[in-house]
């Protein structure tokens, strides 16, 4: 591990919040025994959530890199994108902003369409209910906020267009990957979660470095 990522960490509340919010509902996922479909869906709560800040960050943000960002053949709005880079007006920048959003929301409305499939059978991932739920969402949600108001100024003008819009898909993906492949294996539960603790950390850092 570098030394400079190591000194971030140490000095990161945001960081240390996000170890937080997960140890706490991995202490509680394993106390009370919540069932596979239950942790499913509180991730599923902190991709949203993690969504919901990165809009606001992308619709407000200034001095934005617009390195890397095209579209090919897309129109949105009246706005063409044919892989070209430009340097986005605010204007622009708001429409982006809502593409994502638009993309972003579509592909977990298809997602909880599959978790409440997934709840007529509880045989299969167990049954939900929603206090577990809807207390770590919560949990999550105060530690994103947290870090989206530590890290408002300090992300400013390290950001590109490009990587605001795709990020988030990067940091979920690893999150749900741990989880399912946990429920494969016996009693590796607790392991798997660690290890989404793990990556969700590693991409919260590299976010807030300016690699995003």
């Amino acid at each position: 591990m570098k030394r400079g990522f190591l000194n971030s960490l140490l000095s990161d509340p945001s960081s240390w919040s996000l170890i937080g919010a997960n140890l706490t509902t991995l202490i509680l996922a394993v106390t009370y025994q919540w069932s596979l479909l239950e942790m499913m869906w509180i991730y599923w709560f902190q991709n949203v959530i993690i969504g919901f800040f990165n809009f606001i960050r992308m619709s407000t943000a200034t001095n934005l890199s617009t390195e890397g960002f095209s579209f090919k053949g897309l129109f949105f709005k009246g706005l063409p994108f044919k892989g070209l880079s430009f340097l986005a007006d605010a204007s622009d920048q708001m429409k982006i902003s809502y593409f994502f959003a638009l993309h972003y929301g579509t592909f977990h409305l298809v997602y909880v369409m599959f978790l409440f499939g997934f709840a007529v059978e509880p045989d299969l991932l167990g049954a939900a209910s929603p206090g577990p739920i809807l207390f770590s969402a919560l949990i999550f949600f105060g530690n994103h906020l947290f870090s989206f108001i530590y890290n408002l100024g300090r992300d400013e003008g390290k950001r590109s267009l490009a990587g605001m819009m795709a990020f988030p898909y990067f940091r979920v993906f690893p999150m749900h990957l741990t989880i399912l492949v946990g429920a494969l294996i016996p009693h590796a539960m607790v392991l798997f979660l660690l290890l989404k603790t793990g990556a969700d950390l590693g991409m919260h850092m590299v976010e807030h470095a300016g690699q995003a």
